[in-house]
């Protein structure tokens, strides 16, 4: 198994991610230089399988989530309840944790213009919701905060800025 990763370690997948058994493969990648874009995320991502999404901002927190599932673009939420987010690097010292989902519905989504999606609330919240200008995260939505630590638990703050984001494909 080879990462081609920039800011996550194999070390990471494999102990705390507990993937030792998939063969991982790079398939997106952006950066503050190179862009986010929906419609390359659905070029590079729709229909290859289960993915792992690793998003670095510039306040330095690394988190993500696990789709068990294929992305794709049709507006609706899905997934099943081996969808998870998780925190590596966080501002309140929190051990990388995996986070999975409180409801039965909204594991993960996405539409045209946007990149991934995990969880929803009918109130607009999502848990992390990447999209070309503003991506967010309101973390805890749908999925379960185990730590107490609420809101600030991913990023300081709602909205951040990427500084990495890489797709890896797991099968």
């Amino acid at each position: 198994m080879n990462l081609k990763g920039r800011f996550i370690s194999q070390h990471l997948f494999t102990q705390y991610l507990n993937y030792q058994s998939y063969s991982h493969k790079d398939i997106q990648q952006a950066s503050e230089t190179n862009k986010f874009s929906g419609s390359a995320f659905h070029s590079a991502c729709d229909g290859k399988g289960p993915t792992i999404t690793v998003i670095e901002t510039t306040d330095g927190c690394i988190f993500g989530g696990y789709n068990s599932q294929s992305w794709n673009d049709r507006g609706k939420y899905y997934g099943d309840n081996k969808c998870f987010i998780f925190t590596l690097v966080n501002k309140h010292g929190i051990e990388p944790t995996k986070y999975f989902p409180e409801t039965d519905t909204y594991y993960v989504g996405s539409t045209p213009s946007q990149g991934p999606v995990f969880g929803f609330e009918p109130d607009g919240n999502r848990d992390i919701k990447i999209l070309e200008s503003d991506p967010f995260q309101s973390f805890p939505s749908s999925y379960n905060d185990t730590t107490g630590v609420g809101k600030t638990t991913l990023n300081p703050s709602r909205y951040f800025t990427i500084k990495n984001l890489e797709i890896y494909r797991c099968n």
